[in-house]
C-alpha cells in the first residue's frame, strides 16, 4: 500500500482552518443546476474542460431532450454531439455520456448507482465525478478533489501532494465523513474567488495560518503569471489513449489539420505568427510560470500583443505559438480530441496575439465550437 505523505498541517489546525473557511464561503455547494442524481453525472461529465456556467448553460434543453438514461442511451453522437459542442471535447464527452447512460440502463435499471466502485466502473466517470455524485445527490459523504482543491490545500498545507487520490485521503481524515462534501466545495470556492493562480491574499480569511503566504507571498515573491498561456488540469482517470508514443510526423498533420479548421481572421495572421511543435515546456518555463500541480500546459503565445506594440521600435519578440505534444497526448484520449484541443489552444493564443481580454476570448472559443461566425464585420 502507497503510504500516504502527512501534510504540513495537524487534522486539528486543518479542522479550524476549513471552519474559517466555511465562514467565509457559506452555503458552498457545487454550482452545476441540476434536480436529479442523472442530471447531476450527466452535467459533471460535461463539466471536464468547462466552467460550471457554460455547462449550465447547455443542460436545460438536452435535459429536456433527454430526462434520463432511458432516453440518453437511446441517442447517438450524431444526435448529441451539435448540443454538447460548446462545453469543449464534445466527441469524448458525446461518447462518455452515451456509454454512461446505456450502462446505467443497462445494468442498474436506469438507476444511478451509488457506490464508487459501481459509479467508477461506468463509462467517463473517474473518482472525482463520482465523489460529486455521491455527496450532492445521493447522500454519501464524498470529497471531489479539482484543481482548485489541489491548489488551495497545498498552498495553506492542509494537503501535501498532487496526486488527488492521495490529497482527498489525506483531507478525509482530517476531516469529519459529514464534512467531506462540503469541505470540497469550500476549498473550490475558494479557488475560485480568492487563492486563484494569482492569489488574492489580503481578501483570506485563512492568510495567517497559509503556508504559501508566510513562506513566498510575504517575502515579495509574488506570482505575476503569463497571460498567454492555455493550461487546463491534467486528467488522471478514464480512458486513455495508448501508451505508444505518436511520432512527431503524425502529431504535426494533426495540427495542419486543425489550423485548418480555426476563424479566417486567424488564418490569415499566420503569415505574422509562426506555429512550432516542441516536445513539451521546459522545466524552467513551468517554475517561471508557477503552473499549479496537476495543471497542463497546452500552448503559449510568446510576443507582443498587437495593442501594446511601439511601432517606433517594433516587436520585442519574434511572434510565435508553440504547441506543446507531450502534454496534449496525454490530456487527449483520440486524434480528433487532439484536433479540437489543438484548435482551442491556437485560437485562444491569436486571442492574446490580438491583445483580447479572457472573457472575448471565451466568447469566441464558445461560438467557434457552436458553428458560429467569429469573423469581424
Amino acid at each position: 500500500m502507497t503510504k500516504i505523505p502527512k501534510p504540513p498541517q495537524s487534522a486539528a489546525e486543518t479542522r479550524a482552518i476549513l471552519k474559517r473557511l466555511e465562514r467565509q464561503h457559506p452555503g458552498a455547494d457545487t454550482e452545476l443546476h441540476y434536480t436529479t442524481p442523472y442530471e447531476l453525472l450527466v452535467a459533471t461529465i460535461l463539466s471536464a474542460q468547462c466552467t460550471d456556467e457554460r455547462v449550465n448553460q447547455v443542460t436545460p434543453a438536452l435535459f429536456k431532450r433527454y430526462p434520463d438514461a432511458k432516453a440518453l442511451a437511446g441517442a447517438t453522437t450524431g444526435d448529441l454531439e451539435p448540443q454538447i459542442r460548446s462545453t469543449g471535447f464534445f466527441r469524448a464527452k458525446s461518447k462518455s455520456l452515451l456509454g454512461m447512460a446505456t450502462a446505467v440502463w443497462e445494468k442498474h435499471g436506469g438507476e444511478i448507482p451509488a457506490t464508487m466502485e459501481a459509479l467508477t466502473a461506468l463509462p467517463g466517470v473517474g473518482r472525482k465525478t463520482a465523489n460529486v455524485v455521491l455527496g450532492h445527490a445521493l447522500g454519501v459523504p464524498g470529497l471531489p478533489v479539482d484543481r482548485h482543491v489541489l491548489r488551495v490545500s497545498n498552498r495553506i498545507g492542509i494537503a501535501k501532494g498532487d496526486d488527488p487520490e492521495i490529497v482527498e485521503l489525506q483531507l478525509c481524515a482530517a476531516m469529519p465523513k459529514a464534512k467531506w462534501t462540503v469541505t470540497s466545495d469550500t476549498l473550490i470556492l475558494h479557488g475560485r474567488r480568492i487563492c486563484k493562480p494569482t492569489p488574492l491574499c489580503d481578501k483570506c480569511a485563512v492568510r495567517d495560518e497559509c503556508l504559501y503566504y508566510s513562506r513566498v507571498v510575504s517575502k515579495g515573491s509574488r506570482f505575476e503569471g503569463k497571460k498567454a498561456a492555455r493550461y487546463r488540469p491534467r486528467r488522471r482517470s478514464g480512458p486513455r489513449r495508448e501508451a505508444q508514443k505518436m511520432t512527431r510526423e503524425h502529431f504535426e498533420k494533426l495540427v495542419e489539420d486543425a489550423l485548418r479548421d480555426i476563424p479566417k481572421r486567424f488564418r490569415k495572421e499566420m503569415r505574422n505568427v509562426a506555429v512550432v511543435v516542441e516536445d513539451e515546456p521546459s522545466r524552467e518555463l513551468l517554475d517561471e510560470m508557477e503552473m499549479e500541480p496537476g495543471d497542463t500546459l497546452f500552448g503559449l503565445y510568446q510576443g507582443t500583443p498587437l495593442p501594446e506594440r511601439s511601432w517606433a521600435f517594433g516587436n520585442n519578440l519574434p511572434d510565435r505559438i508553440s504547441i506543446y505534444q507531450k502534454p496534449t497526448e496525454e490530456a487527449c484520449e483520440s486524434d480528433d480530441e487532439i484536433r479540437d484541443c489543438v484548435a482551442e489552444t491556437v485560437i485562444h493564443e491569436f486571442g492574446h496575439y490580438f491583445g483580447m481580454s479572457e472573457d472575448e476570448i471565451e466568447e469566441i472559443e464558445e461560438r467557434f465550437w457552436r458553428g458560429e461566425s467569429v469573423e469581424e464585420d
